[in-house]
């Protein structure tokens, strides 16, 4: 594992040092796709079992405005000593942003945006344990769901980029990789 992170790191600094400068501004036809991580849930019940995975997709509809729409899915448990509860949430969602990098001077290699979500998040839930004979519960709790968030990614290369948000979506905090198509 050390040695695949060592090789990484080390891709990554010489793609940061033959890559001068990239335009990394969302102009009109562009589409990016993002899969990455969420940290803190909102909405989460007991122990968040795995975080929120997630793939996002932009498409630059004007200079600077880009739509697009986020999947994610996530797991928890709430335990009752014998028994447990165990949820899987599914979001489903639209996003808009605006890109406002380029206002900043001598900002290169930087993407920072801000924007809305709107989606919908699928919630099951078992019950399963010791009682799950006598009690054979499961239950659902889907609901429309709303976020907003600001962000930014760091282009490495013209198309390979390390994003950060922070919001309320599908995690307080995400990061992943972006990728310009």
């Amino acid at each position: 594992m050390r040695k695949i992170l060592a090789a990484l790191t080390v891709l990554v600094v010489i793609s940061a040092l033959l890559v001068s400068v990239s335009d990394a501004q969302s102009k009109k036809g562009e589409n990016v796709i993002t899969a990455g991580l969420g940290l803190g849930y909102p909405g989460l019940y007991g122990t968040g079992s795995m975080p929120p995975i997630f793939l996002s997709f932009d498409h630059a509809i004007v200079q600077n405005i880009a739509v697009g729409g986020i999947v994610s899915y996530s797991t928890s448990t709430y335990d009752l000593t014998v028994d447990k509860w165990s949820y899987t949430y599914i979001f489903i969602g639209a996003r808009g942003s605006y890109h406002f990098a380029d206002q900043i001077k001598d900002l290169k290699n930087v993407d920072l945006y801000g924007g809305l979500t709107l989606g919908y998040n699928i919630v099951s839930a078992k019950f399963s344990g010791a009682n799950e004979k006598l009690y054979p519960y499961s239950a659902g709790g889907s609901y429309f769901g709303f976020g907003i968030y600001v962000g930014g990614r760091y282009y490495f290369t013209p198309k390979f980029a390390a994003t950060a948000e922070l919001g309320y979506d599908i995690g307080f905090f995400k990061v992943g990789v972006s990728y310009k198509l």
